[in-house]
Order: structure tokens, then sequence, then C-alpha cells
């Protein structure tokens, strides 16, 4: 049969009625005698369970190709005894869903209706507690031993592959929505009773049991408001800058931002099967958890919880620069997926398709440091256009240019700024040391980040001027290195004494030429990225000190990150004068953003949708 179609909003209501194939036999103790029992599961549709809601979006409203948001190909249903011990499984697959019996009575709709099987052994204690999983991604995760256990597992996808309509598509996995009922308990399991099975053909007046679930994954979207596919961002393309080039001769260009693709970046590489508080109680949660008198974390109304922990709430190992994450190694060290500008333009998706994510939520400590929140990155190229309007390019490729303190260089003007910065090569006529022009400057040095000349740590993008005896050549035997004040000696004659870099001259140099020349950002062919946060649902709050009149801003929990069965709706409305984005030297290096306060890029409004829509608004240029 035709796949069904779960149209979630707010959250998914499993409930069970009666229905078999046998006689009724009244729920007694027979139903744990080795014959089977029967449930039957009703899905629902319960977008509107209140009036007063916040923003919601059905399954497939914004699906990325290939996805179906809603499909339930399989369910299984687990259950657990008094003590939440498993017991055993009962599970359907999309044949066995029957034709819905429809109802409009309130605010919830029958979608589709499934009768679950089971067998209990005669030393089986009767059910007392059960969740349901849809599109499980592992047979197992029903059965570990107890609820505890369960939820806790890690899981690292949270879709699976299925045939719908004669199409694969990827389906999402799904179980218990977790959150604290009226009473401030926290719910986890259904619970159900001997009243709630029963054998033979009819049901009689069984009760049903209604199941709430919820997707494992978050969704994001990224858009921009200037165009009827919202798939052009508001990119100020008439930018003018000097670009100093050869003899600091300048000339003015526009600088012409054209994204390319966009993905999220710093995700999570697992998460729970189940959302987790990580054992914080409704009081502790509700203390900490200040989003606005508008703003629900908890909502026992519509059976869910619109905030988690992740798993890597409180322990996340972070690097401080793409080379900690440089090596399998590292990566494995680190707790967070970072891309690289090539996975990015590869396997990213245009500006208007969604990503799929598992929830990535961490202590306002992470804060400071934006490799440590789970954000959505735009690469793209800069063109740099003349009078004629068109792009500047070397050769077949847009122009590589570099960013040094407001200002911006060709490779002639940089290399122009550091002759007149480097004092350690050069040539010596008589007892007067020269240092080397620009030219002759570029013929014995490349340009590359530094990772090979200092222990101290740099972002990917910075670079500076390093000896290269290759390149050099037949130049080695006229150039000098000056050692110390009026102190010179021949390259090839030069021996180093200097534990710090193993006697190695070649390092010592590169040493002396990053003390002299510093770092400057590089724009490899143009290419470069903006960086935008994720933010949830928790508020920013400043606060002046009536002495001094300083300002002090504090951002609660919550304010970033990605939480299960939420849409991040992210709208760019501004690109502000000025703003600019992060330059890439190397495109296979991952892209491990900077924390700069005043580089933060977009206005943007953020929805969160559950799919709970969260919207934000960015501004390019200003928080």
């Amino acid at each position: 049969m035709k796949s069904n179609k779960l149209f979630f909003g707010a959250l998914t209501l499993l409930a069970f009625t009666a229905c078999s194939d046998d006689k009724n036999t009244a729920p007694d103790d027979t139903i744990n005698n080795g014959s089977e029992s029967f449930i039957n599961v009703r899905i629902f549709d319960v977008n509107s369970l209140t009036s007063k809601a916040p923003a919601f979006e059905n399954g497939n409203e914004h699906a990325a190709a290939g996805y179906d948001e809603s499909a339930i190909k399989s369910l299984t249903i687990a259950f657990y005894s008094t003590d939440k011990k498993f017991i055993t499984t009962g599970t359907a697959s999309e044949i066995d869903f029957k034709a819905p019996n429809q109802t409009n009575g309130g605010n919830i709709e029958t979608v589709a209706e499934v009768t679950v099987k089971l067998k209990l052994k005669p030393t089986d204690p009767v059910p007392a507690w059960a969740i349901a999983f849809a599109n499980p991604i592992d047979g197992s995760d029903a059965s570990l031993g107890d609820i505890a256990t369960t939820r806790k597992r890690p899981r690292t996808a949270f879709c699976t592959s299925a045939t719908l309509d004669n199409k694969t598509v990827k389906v999402f996995a799904m179980n218990n929505s977790v959150y604290f009922d009226a009473s401030n308990n926290e719910v986890v399991a259904t619970p159900v009773t001997r009243a709630n099975f029963f054998q033979g053909t009819n049901s009689g007046g069984v009760p049903a049991v209604d199941f709430y679930i919820e997707r494992i994954a978050g969704k994001v979207v990224l858009k921009g408001n200037n165009s009827e596919d919202n798939s052009i961002l508001p990119f100020n393309n008439n930018e003018k800058y000097k670009l100093i080039g050869e003899n600091d001769a300048e000339t003015e260009y526009s600088f012409v931002f054209v994204p390319k693709k966009w993905c999220l970046n710093a995700e999570e590489k697992k998460t729970n099967l189940m959302k987790d508080f990580k054992d914080a109680d409704y009081a502790t949660l509700n203390s900490n958890l200040k989003w606005g008198a508008d703003e629900l974390w908890n909502d026992p109304t519509r059976k869910r919880s619109y905030w988690t922990r992740s798993i890597t709430w409180n322990n996340a190992t972070i690097p401080d620069v793409s080379d900690d994450v440089d090596t399998d190694a590292e990566k494995e060290k680190c707790s967070l997926v970072y891309h690289t500008y090539q996975d990015a333009i590869t396997n990213g998706v245009k500006v208007g398709t969604p990503c799929y994510t598992f929830e990535n939520t961490k202590q306002s400590s992470y804060y400071n440091n934006n490799a440590a929140l789970v954000s959505a990155v735009i690469v793209g190229e800069y063109e740099l256009r003349g009078s004629d309007n068109q792009p500047l390019k070397d050769g077949d490729k847009l122009s590589t240019f570099y960013r040094r303190n407001g200002q911006f260089f060709s490779l002639k003007g940089y290399y122009s700024k550091m002759a007149a910065a480097q004092r350690i090569l050069g040539t010596v006529s008589g007892e007067t040391f020269t240092a080397l022009s620009a030219a002759d400057l570029e013929a014995v040095t490349k340009i590359n980040h530094p990772t090979s000349t200092t222990t101290d740590k740099y972002m990917e993008n910075e670079v500076t001027i390093v000896f290269d005896k290759t390149k050099a050549g037949e130049k080695l035997t006229d150039l000098y290195v000056r050692t110390a004040e009026n102190k010179y000696t021949k390259y090839n004659d030069l021996t180093i004494e200097d534990e710090e870099v193993n006697n190695d001259k070649d390092l010592w140099i590169n040493k002396q030429l990053l003390k002299q020349c510093g770092l400057t950002e590089a724009y490899t062919n143009g290419k470069a990225y903006f960086n935008i946060p994720i933010r949830h649902l928790g508020i920013k709050t400043t606060t002046t000190d009536e002495t001094t009149k300083k300002e002090t801003t504090t951002l609660s929990p919550g304010y970033y990150g990605i939480v299960r069965n939420h849409t991040y709706d992210i709208t760019v409305t501004e690109v502000q004068a000025g703003a600019f984005g992060n330059g890439v030297f190397s495109e296979t290096k991952p892209i491990v953003p900077p924390t700069k306060t005043d580089d933060y890029n977009f206005k943007a409004n953020i929805n969160v949708h559950a799919w709970r829509v969260v919207t934000h608004t960015v501004t390019i240029g200003k928080e």
C-alpha cells in the first residue's frame, strides 16, 4: 500500500485502539500465556492542540529533495516492566497500515491506523511502559535492557532509506517526545496497563494508549527575502575598495561576493536516541531557562518540550583553529564536525534548501567561541570588478587578494608591503646590508599558513611569507641573512644554534619573518565564507553599572543551539555596508570560524518551527 504520510506539527500522536482477527478475549492474566496479543495504533496530526500556539509547520512543507519528513515506513513499540526493564517489542510496516477512521472532533485528526502484535512468555511481566520507534535506524534501539539505557544510547544517523511511491527517499527516525507533565514529572515512556491489550477478533471497549513522537533531527533553512523562491541573499554588490598593487599603486574595484552554497558547520557527530536533560530536574531547568514571557521551554499541553541538553552539552572538545582538526586522529578527538570549503561546495545546498542535523546545545560558557556553536556557513567567491564591470582574474581563476588592517592587496602589492617590513633577507655590498626588493623577496619565498614556523595557533586563512630554498635556487649564492644588528651571513654559510628550532636555519628564518611581517588574511581566488551561529529561543540581557555606566551583556542558556524536531528558519534581510567575509587560504582545510564580535555578518530572522519554527533575522555586519 501507499506509504502513510504523517503531517506532524508540534508533534505526532500515536494512539492504541482495539482490533484483531480472532474473537475477543477480555484483558486478564492470559496476556502472558505465550499466545499472541494485539494493540491498535492510530496516528494523529496534533498540529493544533490548543488555540494559542508557537509557530509550527507540517512535515514536507519545506523538505529537501530526496527526503520525506513525515512518512512512517516501519513502527516498533517497545514494552517495559514496572521497573522499566525491557520485555518485548511489537512491530509493523507500511503494508500493515489500514485506512484511518477520520475524526474531526476537537483539534485532532486521525491520519493512519495499524495493528501491532506481540507475544509474551509466561515468565514475562505484564508491560507497564512503552516507547514508540518510527523508522528506527537500528532495530536494537528497542531492546537495550531498560529505559534509561535506551534513552541515552548514542545514534550516528537520523535518517534511513526507504522506497516511497517507487522512489528511494530518506525518512526520519522518530520516538517518544520527552517533556515534563503538568505536575513537573519527567515523561519519557508512555504508561500502559493490562487493560490496553486484547486477544481475539474484537477489541470491545479496550481503551487506547496515546503516544507522542518527535524526529531526532533538527532542520535549518537559510534564505533571502528578496526573491520569490528565497534563493537570493541581499549582498550589496556595490562596495568599493582600493586594491594596493605593485609600488603601492591603488586601483578601485567593486568587491562583489557571489554566494555558491551553504551548509551547517560545527555539527554534532551523534545524538542521544531520545531527548535528554542530563539528569536536571524541572525546578533547575525552569530556573535556568528564562526565555521571556511568551517563550515556553516545556509544553505539557502539547506533550513536548523545546529544550534538551545535547550529547556534548558540558564536555565538548572544541578546536581553536583548523590546525587542531587537520588529521584523522585530531578529528576523532574533536566533538564536532567541521567542513572544508570544498566540502561545502560539493555537498552543500543552494540558498532556500534545508539542511538536517543532530541537535546541538551548549552551556553558556561556550558562547564566546564561535567554533563551539553550530552555524550556517555561506561559501562563495569575491569578484573584483573594475570600471568595465568584469571580474579581475588570474588566468581562468578569480583574482587572489589579501586583507590586512582594513586594506586590500594584490599579490604584488602584498610583496611590496612585506619587502618594506622584513629585514632578515637581503644582499650585502661592502658593509651595507640591503633588504630584498619586493621582486627579489617573491623569488625566494612563498605565501603560506605558518604551521611550521611556530607553536602558536593561527586561523586557517592567516598567512605570512615563508622562505623557500627550492624556489630560491641559484639566488641562494648571493643571499644574506641578518642574524643580529650589523651582523650578516651568507645563507650557504649560516649555522644556527637554537634549540627552539632544532638548529634548523630555515625554520629560524621563518620565525624571524613571521615576527617582522606578521599575519595577513588570504582570499585564494576570491574564496570566502560567512558564518551565522544558529539561534534558539534564549534571550540577551543587557545591564548597566550605575557607577561605571559600563554595559554587560548576558546570553541565557538556549540562546544558541539546535533542538530536535525544530525548524530554524534563517532569513537574511540585510547586508550592512562594510561587512566582509572570512577569507579562505586552502579550500581543503576545515572551516573553524574565528571569534570576532565585530564581524558577525548578517542581520537575519530565525524562526524555530516544530517541526517548531524558530525565526532568526540576520544583518551582515551587525549581530
